[in-house]
């Protein structure tokens, strides 16, 4: 008879099990993996140290990444694949905007990363980031914008600069004689710039009728402030000069006839004794009597 005996090896099956961080961000920093039991190997796209099990989000990039933990015991060779999913990163960088007039059209804001929520004073729509400057009304505004994906997040912020619109009317003298001295013209607000013609000093607003001539000028009056431009247009009417100076006349009989009186310019009204017809200038010299007498002669233009 004969007998042997052997020993037989049984390995344990190794727990090749690990913990999953999924998701995460693709601008995340490089993370181990952590395996139930260490001492395998990790592969898959992403790891870049296969025996630390380093993981790095920005090299795999978005997506979904199969990583294998292979863990060895003996004769047991245990792998366990788990799916990794990395969301693309997102920029929250506000492109820069204003600034803005008060009585500007509403804008919207852009960023980088479409998508985010907008806040803060003028956002009338935080989805769109529609920004008013009528509703911000005139300062410095900070603005936030905040954008999501998934893992991902980022935010920044801006400040908007709103000018307050200018008023910029102004006293209107017309009409005016074409013989009356040059003149300032009044704004509300001082500092602005004078145009039309007629206009000799455009930061005084000189305003000068000879110049301008008779008839009828657009005036404008421009004033800015930062990003706002106002102007008001009005007309200046200027009228003939007229001159009032008399004929010489007389002496006369106080027999003579009357006789009409005249001036450089007709049109004007006659007073004095011996007229007796304002309008004519009719002098009467029977009516006036012996003696000097004084008379006048008025004419507005």
């Amino acid at each position: 008879s004969d007998s042997d005996q052997i020993f037989i090896t049984v390995h344990a099956n190794p727990d090749s099990d690990w913990n999953n961080p999924s998701p995460v961000c693709q601008s995340d920093a490089a993370l181990n993996l952590i395996p139930n039991v260490a001492g395998g190997i990790w592969s898959g796209n992403g790891i870049t140290n296969p025996a630390l099990g380093t993981f790095d989000p920005a090299v795999a990039g978005a997506g979904v990444h199969n990583i294998s933990y292979t863990l060895i015991n003996g004769a047991c060779t245990s792998i366990t694949t788990k799916p990794i999913t990395v969301d693309a990163a997102v920029d929250a960088t506000i492109t820069p905007a204003g600034p803005f007039c008060e009585n500007n059209a509403p804008v919207n804001l852009s960023a980088v990363s479409p998508g985010g929520t907008w806040a803060g004073t003028g956002i009338t729509n935080p989805a769109t980031g529609t920004f008013d400057p009528a509703v911000a009304g005139p300062g410095v505004h900070q603005i936030d914008y905040v954008v999501v994906n998934g893992s991902c997040s980022d935010s920044d912020q801006i400040f908007i600069t709103v000018d307050a619109y200018p008023n910029s009317d102004w006293t209107n003298p017309s009409p005016v004689c074409q013989s009356d001295a040059a003149f300032n013209l009044i704004p509300n607000i001082a500092g602005g710039t004078w145009s039309g013609n007629g206009i000799t000093n455009p930061a005084s607003g000189t305003f000068d009728p000879a110049v301008a001539g008779v008839g009828t000028h657009d005036i404008t009056y421009t004033i800015i402030n930062g990003s706002c431009i106002s102007s008001t247009i009005k007309t200046i009417t200027v009228l003939d000069g007229v001159d009032a100076t008399i004929t010489p006349a007389g002496p006369f009989c106080e027999t003579n006839p009357s006789v009409i009186l005249s001036a450089a310019t007709p049109g004007g009204n006659w007073a004095g004794t011996g007229i007796t017809n304002p309008l004519l200038g009719l002098f009467n010299p029977a009516v006036a009597g012996p003696g000097i007498h004084l008379i006048t002669y008025s004419i507005t233009a």
